[in-house]
């Protein structure tokens, strides 16, 4: 196998010699280079975010344990244009840009894991389905295709949305996890499945709560979950060492 360098420099003059033919704005910072420039690249950077979410309200059971979820970077600035450009604007272009940090994520969600159970090699991984009007809108699935850059491999989903969760942005913390029950179901039973969700955003939790309870009413085992991005709290976060 060629030197992992020689494969980058090669990778660097391809697209060198790509935004010359097709000239593109910088996702993030919106200048004229490539898809994501080096001081984008390099805020994308950033020391993983590490939160324990919780059933807050009584419309969630006790019998739904808390989740651990590990965020790659925070939900602003740099990361945020870049992902919306990803998301909102068809910017596919950042996706491999967004893969690594995203990739981190997942990495360190499967490393907690292991220090509790010799191996995780057998863990799925399970996106969080977005809303059918996005599907459409956009064509095509954020999380999966960032799953699929990280792991060269076709990430099939394993969970549907069986109704509208409705606009969440307005609402607290225990209303949107109301909002959220009921929402999600498996595609099929995940019996004897160690599940590790994936999502591009987290911001309450709920929705993530909600894929939770979904694969374990289908059987599956919930080791955690793993985000690219992770909205601000009001109160202090606890991070990983970088």
């Amino acid at each position: 196998m060629p030197d992992r360098t020689l494969l980058d420099l090669a990778r660097m003059a391809a697209l060198d010699a790509l935004a010359v033919l097709l000239p593109v704005t910088c996702a993030g910072c919106g200048g004229p280079d490539r898809a994501l420039c080096a001081e984008c690249h390099a805020a994308l950077d950033q020391p993983l975010i590490r939160r324990r979410l919780g059933a807050a309200s009584g419309e969630h059971p006790s019998t739904l344990p808390g989740l651990d979820i590990v965020a790659a970077v925070t939900y602003e600035g740099t990361a945020r244009s870049a992902l919306l450009a990803f998301k909102e604007q068809g910017r596919t272009d950042v996706a491999g840009a967004l893969a690594v940090p995203f990739g981190r994520a997942i990495e360190a969600a499967l490393d907690d894991h292991r220090g509790r159970v010799p191996s995780a090699s057998g863990i799925v991984l399970c996106p969080v389905p977005q809303g059918a009007a996005s599907a459409r809108a956009r064509g095509y699935d954020p999380v999966r295709m960032l799953a699929r850059r990280i792991t060269g491999r076709h990430v099939p989903p394993l969970l549907c949305r069986v109704a509208p969760a409705g606009t969440q942005k307005l609402l607290g913390v225990e209303d949107r996890l109301r909002n959220a029950r009921g929402t999600l179901r498996a595609r099929q039973s995940l019996r004897g499945l160690d599940v590790l969700l994936i999502d591009d955003v987290v911001t309450s939790g709920a929705t993530l709560l909600e894929a939770a309870r979904a694969v374990r009413e289908a059987g599956g085992e919930v080791i955690g979950a793993a985000a690219l991005a992770a909205t601000p709290l009001r109160h202090a976060e606890s991070r990983a060492p970088s």
